[in-house]
């Protein structure tokens, strides 16, 4: 609940708040989660409008699944007045991160889905990072397309 909250926005906004009286120069914050981060990514746009320039939600959480976090199916991504976009496995272990919920979500509100095959190595638990959860060996293509989007590439759904 509190990673869906007005106090996690108040929280996070100090943050952004202090490192921009650090660094003046800072003009756009995007907001980048990963798994259960992704209830932070979707609410805290809708706690403060017009803040954040993006967001970008990868291994996202699917709040249909059993033992999931429900706070997710509250939130409706299109009412969201932002670029999105959906990074994600294909083949993501984790329970509670369905690819096929996620693309159903993309194709609905009609958010990029940036679909990730391949990696390797894979070892540990299904919702670690040495997973396809994490996109173990493939996090630099990740983080590229990542820093495509945050420098003006276009918002659309891609396979890498």
């Amino acid at each position: 609940e509190y990673q869906a909250s007005p106090e996690r926005y108040r929280h996070v906004m100090a943050a952004v708040n202090a490192a921009r009286a650090r660094a003046p120069s800072i003009q756009q914050v995007y907001l980048l989660s990963t798994s259960m981060g992704s209830i932070s990514s979707g609410f805290l746009p809708r706690h403060g409008p017009g803040q954040f320039a993006g967001a970008i939600h990868t291994a996202s959480i699917d709040p249909t699944a059993p033992y999931s976090y429900p706070q997710l199916a509250r939130l409706n991504y299109g009412e969201l007045k932002l670029p999105q976009a959906f990074i994600h496995h294909v083949e993501d272990p984790c329970p509670v991160t369905s690819y096929g919920y996620i693309r159903s979500v993309a194709e609905k509100h009609q958010i990029p889905l940036i679909s990730v095959r391949g990696g390797g190595d894979f070892r540990g638990q299904p919702c670690q990072a040495f997973t396809q959860h994490g996109f173990r060996n493939k996090e630099v293509a990740v983080m590229k397309h990542v820093l495509k989007l945050v420098q003006g590439g276009a918002w659309v759904s891609e396979d890498l």
